[in-house]
């Protein structure tokens, strides 16, 4: 009977952790602001991403500017000259965080976030504001940044899976606490605890593994569309690249952790073999 009961509890800790992690790595990277924008951060030194900005704030101010085609053919190159170097004028890492954090409240936080069409949608206002400012002395208008540049990312059915990750994921947290108190139970039911502990650490492994494919596949199911060559689309496989390279550490981490059961399973193990071949003599 003790053995049964480790047996249930050891598989009901298992899949108690291959729900709790996904959900923990959930909130902490994209429901927390703070670990979005920590996440996203290396986007705005990314070289394709760079590119893909600076084409598309130059072609908002462009627009806005309701230019004769005459003079918007003069401005355009300015335009152009400028936004390519926006990665190094003053002020980019924090008009770059400010649209991660803006961006997050639309799509996470906000309530306009529920009603976006698209599965992430980012705002680069601020962006288009600091590049306004750098070419607004180098031409002949003055030029005023929209309150909002929203690029969505992606589409309606994606939209719908991240509000369904977002809303269950602090239930991660509930589910690790579950995990614990049913491995615990194991280790005091089991006739071989260092058995139990190899088996949790098999099985630990295993969900890592799962978890390192399947998080990356699902990044790129949220995150990317098809239009590859405009911002969205760099933007949405540059997030689902970031993604995966943070869950990666979880995978690490989680790999690690299981190394630990099964080796303190394996020393366990042996001292419970020692004594049980003592006991006989």
């Amino acid at each position: 009977m003790r053995s049964f009961i480790a047996f249930l509890a050891t598989v009901l800790g298992l899949v108690l952790t291959a729900v709790a992690g996904p959900a923990i790595w959930v909130d902490q990277n994209l429901v927390q602001e703070s670990g979005f924008v920590k996440m996203a951060q290396p986007l705005g030194e990314d070289q394709e991403f760079q590119v893909a900005l600076a084409s598309a704030t130059s072609r908002s101010i462009v627009s806005e500017l309701n230019l004769p085609d005459v003079l918007s053919e003069a401005i355009t190159p300015v335009v152009n000259a400028a936004a390519k170097g926006i990665t190094k004028l003053p002020g980019y890492e924090a008009a770059w965080t400010e649209s991660l954090r803006r961006s997050h409240h639309l799509t996470i936080t906000g309530e306009a976030g529920t009603a976006q069409p698209s599965g992430f949608t980012f705002d680069a206002a601020p962006m288009v504001q600091l590049l306004a400012d750098s070419v607004s002395s180098k031409l002949p208008v003055k030029f005023t940044a929209p309150k909002q540049v929203l690029l969505p990312v992606g589409s309606q059915a994606q939209r719908q899976v991240l509000d369904f990750m977002v809303n269950y994921a602090p239930l991660g947290y509930y589910a690790a606490g579950g995990a614990v108190l049913a491995f615990l139970l194991a280790l005091v039911s089991a006739r071989r605890r260092g058995i139990t502990l190899m088996v949790m650490g098999v099985g630990v492994a295993l969900i890592a593994a799962v978890w390192k494919v399947g998080g990356g596949l699902a990044a790129e199911q949220l995150l990317t569309r098809s239009d590859a060559e405009a911002l969205s689309g760099v933007l949405g496989q540059r997030l689902a690249n970031e993604a995966t390279t943070v869950l990666d550490s979880w995978f690490l981490i989680f790999l690690a952790a299981a190394g630990v059961l099964f080796v303190v399973g394996i020393i366990v193990q042996a001292i419970s073999r020692s004594r049980e071949a003592r006991a006989r003599r």
